[in-house]
């Protein structure tokens, strides 16, 4: 992940100088899959949660690791269905 603040703010979780990531909206945070339930993951080694207001999810929970597994893979959905769609012919 090329993303410094993002880095330098898990980087600090990982020692335990905090003890949850909180984002305005989970698919600012990723939009892949892989590196969503990495992050998922990591949080959980390292005992940290991860928040997202926008929808109300806290991976503290159990229904919210599910939720915020849902809401991953509908972000990466999404992006596919973006890259995937054919561009709009030019009228003349």
């Amino acid at each position: 992940m090329n993303r410094p603040a993002l880095n330098g703010a898990l980087d600090r979780l990982d020692r335990g100088e905090a003890d949850v990531l909180v984002v305005a909206k989970l698919d600012r945070l990723s939009r892949s899959v892989r590196d969503f339930a990495n992050l998922v993951e990591r949080a959980t080694q390292n005992g940290w949660a991860l928040v997202a207001l926008d929808i109300d999810v806290d991976t503290s929970t159990p229904t919210g690791e599910l939720m915020a597994n849902i809401y991953g893979s509908v972000a990466q959905w999404k992006e596919g269905l973006s890259a995937s769609a054919p561009a709009k012919p030019c009228r003349r």
